[in-house]
């Protein structure tokens, strides 16, 4: 996973692959996870993270409340008004992923992702309309017709992703999982705005010719 910010999505999907697959979930470990800010992976090396009110309502519900305790060393931190309160990751969590310092406009293009599953998530609005649409070619020319990949929600809001992807020879996969609703952050406050495009919109995608 590209882009993993501070591990909460990379951490969302082994908890759904554990909750899921249960033994069978083991073939998927670790899920490698990357990003260009070396704080953030140092703090997710660390196992530290910080969880908002539905993060702490996804923990709950999917009774997984024990991989995670109150970070007492931390304090609270407030972004776009949103309140994300300090925690720390058990060792079990944090064995089931291998983080590290990548830049996604160089690893697209020299990293395999035949037979695999490539996710990059919302860091596609950080680089330019052009770096977007080589990030997209790089993941096409290394993936063939066994590969799933994976963007953010958010990236339809903030991003041409969806577009670029199909532009380089991808088609979209139709799934319940999207609805067309913005997510926690305004599209507005950062990064690239994205251009107005007559593509259909999709967050799972796979090479045309695919069975």
């Amino acid at each position: 996973m590209f882009g993993c910010s501070d591990g909460s999505d990379v951490y969302t999907l082994i908890i759904n692959l554990l909750n899921e697959l249960k033994e069978n979930a083991k073939k998927f470990f670790p899920v490698l996870a990357s990003d260009i800010s070396k704080p953030l992976i140092d703090d997710l090396n660390a196992g530290k993270i910080y969880l908002h009110s539905r993060d702490i309502e996804f923990i709950e519900k999917n009774g997984v409340k024990e991989l995670f305790t109150r970070n007492p060393e931390e304090r609270t931190r407030e972004i776009f008004g949103i309140e994300f309160v300090p925690y720390k990751v058990n060792d079990f969590l944090k064995s089931k992923l291998h983080a590290s310092v990548k830049d996604v406009r160089e690893a697209s293009g020299a990293e395999d992702f035949a037979g695999s599953v490539f996710a990059f998530r919302n860091g596609w609005t950080f680089n330019t309309l052009d770096e977007q649409n080589r990030i997209a070619a790089n993941f096409y020319k290394n993936s063939d017709t066994d590969t799933l990949g994976i963007i953010g929600q958010s990236d339809l809001f903030k991003s041409n992703a969806s577009e670029f992807l199909q532009r380089n020879g991808f088609q979209g996969i139709e799934s319940d999982i999207f609805t067309r609703k913005e997510t926690d952050y305004p599209s507005k406050s950062i990064g690239m705005p994205p251009v107005r495009s007559d593509y259909p919109e999709f967050l799972l995608f796979e090479k045309r010719g695919a069975v």
